[in-house]
């Protein structure tokens, strides 16, 4: 991994800016830099994982980032990477151009992300970085084409709790937490059908479920009713597919045996989950122009 290692401080260092030496700067005013940032990046990644201060091995904040990071096992390289780009993503994207400029930094936030990103797939990595976080990403094409768009149109006010749990259930994934994965996947499948019927004024069971919600986005026509057979496909997948596997695996108790939910039906429960949000909210959209939120 580390001509991969590499490459990510590479990145990292063109989008935050380089360490400017203060020494000879003593007593004197220093020229623009991103020394501030790295000082308050090393602060936050040694609070997270615990770290001792190594400038005796290292040197300034930003060779001991580095360096760390060099030597960190995968999982705490993966935390490191998801801390940096995230601090990225978020105070380097609010620095004006002109700032950002005149501390060295010459990669722009979306840039410094996409590059990432396409130097985890090709190393094999199975995970991106999106919407704050690094998120397991079993299936490179399940990822573009279907993962990426769905948190895309769950941006903003109008699905923000479906938005949080479908982020929570890649972040479960990721840590290994395959049941709370599940879990959460479905309820965000749920949240996003519950929101598009209370804006519709479609009137559902008090406390529904994804079948219920199901039935009463179908009944009201919310796809085109000229695909019947394909409907009932989809229909038996939404009913018999998701909720089952969440109903029969997690949603009661196991028994005398701790249950095991093998990786691959998490990933298809979110490939799924992904899918369905997909399709319903593009329907809802399509069919109902005033609900579009511009991204």
């Amino acid at each position: 991994m580390s001509p991969l290692r590499n490459r990510i401080i590479q990145i990292w260092q063109a989008a935050i800016g380089p360490w400017v030496n203060e020494e000879p700067y003593l007593g004197q005013i220093l020229p623009p830099n991103a020394n501030s940032q790295w000082k308050f990046i090393y602060r936050a990644l040694s609070k997270e994982l615990g770290w001792e201060d190594m400038r005796y091995r290292f040197g300034n904040e930003c060779k001991q980032c580095e360096g760390m990071f060099r030597e960190a096992s995968d999982g705490d390289a993966l935390r490191i990477v998801e801390l940096v780009f995230r601090y990225i993503d978020t105070a380097v994207r609010n620095l004006s151009e002109a700032e950002r400029q005149s501390q060295g930094s010459a990669l722009p936030p979306d840039e410094a992300i996409e590059e990432l990103n396409d130097h985890l797939l090709k190393a094999g990595v199975g995970v991106q970085f999106t919407k704050g976080q690094l998120l397991n990403m079993e299936s490179p094409f399940m990822c573009e084409t279907t993962t990426k768009p769905v948190l895309t149109l769950l941006e903003g006010d109008e699905f923000c709790g479906a938005c949080d749990e479908f982020i929570r259930a890649y972040s479960h994934f990721r840590e290994g937490r395959h049941k709370e994965a599940i879990v959460e996947a479905c309820k965000a499948f749920e949240s996003v059908l519950i929101t598009i019927c209370e804006q519709r004024g479609w009137e559902c069971p008090e406390r529904p479920s994804a079948k219920d919600l199901i039935k009463t986005v179908f009944d009201h026509g919310l796809l085109p009713i000229h695909l019947r057979s394909e409907f009932d496909a989809l229909r038996s997948t939404l009913e018999s597919g998701l909720p089952s596997l969440r109903n029969k695996k997690t949603a009661h108790g196991q028994g005398s045996e701790i249950v095991e939910v093998p990786s691959y039906l998490v990933a298809y429960a979110l490939h799924l989950a992904a899918a369905n949000i997909l399709l319903v909210i593009s329907a809802h959209r399509a069919n109902n122009p005033t609900a579009v939120v511009e991204t």
